[in-house]
């Protein structure tokens, strides 16, 4: 029986992630690890498996210059001309809406075919998604590992399935049989068929399984759902001999080990490490903890063995809220896990979340003031998302009768395709189903913490250290989103105009004129805001040719612009990120150096005032002779080395790092 797995959208793009490279497409492709393993057991039971990546066809589609929304019909058309006997659709919150529009039209082209879902979304809406979609069959719930094979062939023969963990439609109503157990010796799973991606050339970085189960039970999450609250781990050994299989095949050296708590187990985790080294493993690899769960010793000990980032689920920074979700960090505690991975040398990801029902404006402060804080680490990304109704939840059940759809889409629930009119009219008539594109009634107001989640979120991706300096303003962060909302220019209020180098422009003009009035000399708000807004004036410069005379003459770079401080930006943020007072040695007069590529800013880097004189003498009308003459007073005297070498050597430096374009043969006259 040969059986198609559809994996879904599980990715949303970013407009601007990659934006000019031939690859930008591919920014943030994750393969369908759930479809891929799935395929390898299906061919071990005799089912030849067909997978058709719909995330990855979406992103090829694009690359090849079609637009976002014809794909799907595109993938409709190629999933019903498939050579297969039935349709396996895997689901998840995000593009649930996709998966059941695609599901809709494959029907239409295909109906003597069977349709079933399985994967997260499906496994916790299976009653309401079989009550109010005909068109699909039955839904494999949960961890299918153990019942695939027989769910497949019991619904290919028709007639009532005995498997555990199916729902089915017969007679007329839905029947939903008992749950499957849980895969306990995960080392018996095969590894993924990732020979039938077909855009495994697309990926550096490969999902490895290192577990499953979570034993926590946070309010909001559907891990501990799908995968219950048994907590597993595969062996060393299997998770190594996987790394290097998949290295021998697609040269990948770079792993995600997928598991939402990988460092509960601390003596597993350590025994991990220390056979990883013992085996002289040289891959490098990422994985998800709790911050409670870390200490310096064992972020050292993972460091050593090849880990190179962590995620860590904070949500909130408040305490109170932390308890009434059921996560229950502590918040100097998760602090503390951020700054010792960055000492590590490691990078980290904080995710927080927005717009919970309890949360007030002091809970959301101290959640702005956490990530702010965060952010104080180059190695660290902070990402902020509003609170998701995803359905199985406790969050769900308690809230069900008062779901919001107002057209703020939750982070869970952005998909690449976008929505139309057909996905918000299935959203409308489906709640039950989607209830990840609703919100909850939100304890600031969902218009008010909507928009605060973009400010946050835009005024750290543009002007990350203004947005820090925020953090440590008079105010708090929430009575600065408070005046900006009063300032800001029209209804600028949507995630679009937060996306936009325009916003950050505003930013810097609203701090300009609302909050450095009558502040300290010392500062580094208006600091900031002008270093910002100087960057952004560059942005909005025409690009320029060069000025040579001849090409004979040095001249400085098309797209380099010398700006000038009353101050030293990098000592500004030196001090931000120790979280230490302005000093005196910050405030003197800098030039900075400022590069761009298309309409990004790729380089700043401060120069000493002889370079910085050097440059400006880089016009294409000035000689090396006369530069020389106009630096040679302020050059260092070095024994046997002229003043003219000097210079000479000073450009080429200065070519070599882009800042200056040189003629062929360049000599001082």
């Amino acid at each position: 029986m040969r059986t198609a797995l559809i994996g879904p959208v599980t990715t949303d793009l970013d407009p601007e992630a990659g934006a000019g490279t031939a690859s930008a497409a591919w920014v943030g492709y994750e393969p369908p690890l759930g479809v891929l393993t799935l395929a390898s057991i299906l061919r071990l039971e005799g089912i030849e498996p067909v997978v058709f990546d719909l995330d990855g066809f979406v992103r090829e589609f694009q690359e090849r210059g079609g637009p976002a929304q014809e794909a799907f019909h595109a993938a409709a058309q190629t999933i019903a001309s498939l050579d297969a006997q039935l349709f396996g659709f895997g689901t998840i919150c995000g593009s649930y809406t996709l998966t059941v529009r695609l599901a809709e039209q494959v029907r239409r082209l295909r109906p003597e075919v069977p349709i079933i879902f399985g994967g997260p979304q499906a496994s916790a809406t299976d009653i309401a998604t079989l009550n109010e979609i005909k068109y699909v069959d039955a839904v494999v719930r949960g961890e299918a590992d153990q019942i695939i094979g027989t769910a497949l062939a019991q619904i290919a023969a028709g007639g009532p399935l005995s498997v555990a963990g199916v729902t089915y439609r017969h007679g007329g109503r839905v029947v939903r049989n008992p749950d499957a157990p849980v895969v306990v010796n995960l080392d018996a799973v095969p590894s993924p068929a990732f020979d039938l991606l077909p855009y495994i050339g697309h990926c550096s970085r490969l999902p490895v399984e290192i577990g499953r189960g979570c034993p926590f039970a946070c309010t909001f999450c559907s891990t501990n759902d799908f995968f219950r609250r048994r907590f597993r781990m595969r062996s060393p050994a299997c998770v190594l001999r996987e790394m290097r299989h998949l290295e021998a095949l697609y040269g990948v050296t770079d792993f995600d080990l997928v598991h939402d708590m990988f460092t509960v187990d601390r003596k597993r985790v350590v025994e991990f490490c220390r056979f990883l080294e013992a085996n002289g493993s040289t891959y490098s690899w990422h994985c998800s903890a709790r911050t409670d769960f870390v200490d310096r010793e064992l972020i050292e000990t993972m460091r050593s063995a090849g880990c190179g980032s962590l995620f860590f689920g904070v949500e909130t920074g408040s305490t109170r809220l932390q308890k009434i979700i059921g996560k229950d960090l502590g918040i100097e505690e998760a602090a503390a896990a951020v700054e010792l991975v960055n000492e590590a040398g490691m990078r980290s990801t904080v995710s927080l979340i927005v717009g919970f029902p309890e949360e007030t404006k002091d809970d959301l402060n101290a959640t702005a003031s956490f990530g702010l804080n965060a952010a104080r680490f180059d190695s660290a990304t902070v990402q902020v998302a509003m609170l998701a109704a995803l359905a199985g939840t406790p969050l769900h059940r308690k809230w069900r009768e008062e779901l919001i759809f107002d057209g703020m889409i939750p982070e869970q629930s952005q998909q690449s395709l976008g929505q139309d009119d057909a996905d918000r009219d299935l959203i409308r008539r489906h709640p039950d189903l989607f209830s990840s594109f609703y919100g909850v009634p939100a304890g600031t107001g969902r218009e008010y913490v909507g928009e605060f989640r973009w400010f946050f979120r835009f005024a750290l991706k543009r002007c990350r250290w203004l947005a820090v300096a925020l953090g440590r303003h008079r105010k708090p962060f929430t009575e600065v989103f408070d005046l900006w909302r009063s300032w800001r220019p029209g209804a600028r209020s949507t995630q679009n105009y937060f996306r936009t180098f325009e916003f950050a422009e505003d930013l810097c003009r609203f701090v300009a004129e609302c909050l450095a009035a009558g502040d300290s000399a010392m500062d580094p708000v208006p600091m900031m805001a002008f270093y910002y807004g100087a960057t952004q004036a560059v942005l909005r410069e025409p690009e320029r040719g060069m000025a040579t005379e001849g090409n004979q003459l040095p001249g400085i770079s098309s797209n380099l612009t010398i700006l000038d401080f009353p101050f030293s930006p990098s000592r500004i943020i030196d001090a931000l990120r120790e979280r230490k007072p302005i000093g005196d040695e910050c405030l003197q007069a800098t030039a900075v150096a400022c590069q761009r590529e298309g309409p990004r800013i790729v380089d700043m880097r401060e120069l000493p005032a002889v370079a910085a004189t050097v440059l400006r003498l880089c016009d294409g009308r000035t000689t090396a002779a006369q530069i020389v003459q106009r630096v040679g007073h302020s050059l260092p005297v070095i024994p046997g080395v002229s003043a003219e070498t000097f210079v000479l050597a000073g450009l080429e430096s200065l070519a070599q790092d882009g800042l200056v374009q040189m003629p062929p043969a360049l000599h001082p006259v």
